[in-house]
């Protein structure tokens, strides 16, 4: 157990007299001390609370910055994102001061705490106004880092995130905190939770769903489970995926969003595909035709359908994936067909469903979707339009009595 005073400064003593802190009331420093001692229970009588007007500004930064964020530990890897400006090198020096004055003391793990009594004697010494200006400079510098791909990838900066976020959601900055959320699931690595803490990601999901509730943002609260969706399955964490698609996907649905419902309900599906929970995607799948259905969207009607057969197919049910295939071709349009502008969807929707009649070993179904998606595709894409011709031409091998492999997309392209 750590012990207030148990320091390498006991000789250190502040200054006779001081001026007044920010947001502190006007009196004598005895009188304000007793004030802090009765309200707090913290005997200010220690080295390390005399010494705090002797500090320099750096220092001080750190020590306001803990107490705003809430942090019990010293997040080295990123000091200025804690104190919201100064270099890495002089902050490290106002570290080394600190650990001096006694402000912070070693942990079990080798890192830097602060003495249990300091956060909450700093945190009253700290106006609202002037914590508020704290938490948007820490932001600031936070989603600056975060879509820096060169400084994304530390393990270690996840707790002054998550602390950012619900200082933010504390002092209703709730779009500051959505955007700090947003962003870290968005540009942190794939194997960040595997390799990492993964404690925190789960607390980084909490307080920015936190944060865009109290706010009563429906729209900021999908996105940020959609965005927490994909960091997890990129990691591999199925379950949690799963989870978060379907709060998503269940607020979408209340909201009648129905292009978000469909997204969500495509992801769920694919997400449970490639996991082997065919019963739970077919669900999906069948889910998302008849969202699509009552959309009257006939690309993304005959692509649900298309994803339905080629799970059937993964499943063992293929005499039945080839009803839903011709359903599929039935609700894709016509390609000579003037009303339909998005030609380059509609090759690539043709593309797909001659791939999945492939996995069914029907070349020659598969050749009558090439041809169209080729049709559809010249002058319009060109790198799709080759993908038609050289599918059309493996096709027509297999037909003469070749065959090739079907490649099996990863979990990051069907989740796309």
């Amino acid at each position: 157990m750590l012990v207030i005073g148990d320091t390498t400064a006991a000789g250190v003593a502040g200054p006779a007299s001081r001026p007044r802190e920010v947001g502190e009331p006007a009196g004598s420093h005895a009188e304000l001390s007793g004030r802090f001692a009765r309200w707090k229970g913290c005997r200010v009588t220690e080295p390390w609370a005399q010494s705090y007007e002797n500090l320099h500004p750096n220092s001080r930064a750190i020590l306001r910055g803990m107490a705003v964020l809430g942090l019990r530990v010293l997040p080295g890897a990123d000091l200025p994102g804690v104190a919201g400006t100064g270099d890495p090198y002089a902050l490290t020096s106002a570290v080394a001061e600190l650990v001096a004055r006694g402000w912070l003391v070693p942990g079990d793990a080798g890192e830097w705490l602060v003495v249990p009594a300091a956060l909450p004697w700093l945190a009253d010494r700290v106006e609202s106004a002037h914590a508020i200006a704290h938490v948007e400079r820490v932001a600031d510098h936070l989603l600056g880092v975060l879509t820096d791909a060169r400084r994304a990838d530390d393990a270690t900066r996840g707790p002054v995130v998550v602390a950012t976020v619900r200082a933010a959601g504390r002092y209703r900055l709730s779009g500051l905190a959505t955007a700090v959320a947003g962003a870290a699931w968005r540009h942190l690595p794939a194997g960040l939770p595997v390799h990492g803490d993964r404690t925190w990601w789960q607390q980084l999901a909490e307080a920015g769903e936190e944060a865009a509730t109290a706010a009563r943002e429906p729209v900021e609260l999908i996105g940020l489970l959609d965005s927490s969706a994909a960091a997890f399955a990129r990691a591999g964490e199925t379950h949690a995926a799963d989870r978060q698609w379907q709060r998503a996907f269940a607020l979408a649905d209340q909201l009648g969003d129905h292009e978000r419902s469909a997204t969500f309900l495509h992801r769920l599906g694919a997400l449970r595909r490639t996991a082997g929970s065919f019963g739970k995607a077919l669900t999906a799948f069948h889910e998302l035709v008849a969202v699509r259905q009552h959309l009257h969207d006939r690309l993304g009607t005959a692509d649900a359908l298309t994803e339905l057969a080629t799970t059937m197919v993964r499943a063992g049910r293929g005499p039945e994936a080839r009803h839903f295939l011709r359903q599929a071709e039935d609700a894709i349009p016509d390609v000579a067909d003037p009303a339909q502008a998005d030609r380059a969807e509609q090759g690539r929707a043709l593309i797909r469903l001659g791939r999945c009649w492939d996995q069914q070993e029907a070349p020659a179904a598969a050749m009558a979707c090439y041809s169209k998606a080729l049709a559809a595709l010249i002058d319009v894409d060109d790198a799709a339009a080759e993908v038609a011709r050289t599918s059309l031409a493996a096709a027509a091998r297999a037909r003469a009595g070749q065959r090739r492999a079907v490649p099996r997309p990863s979990l990051a392209e069907e989740t796309q």
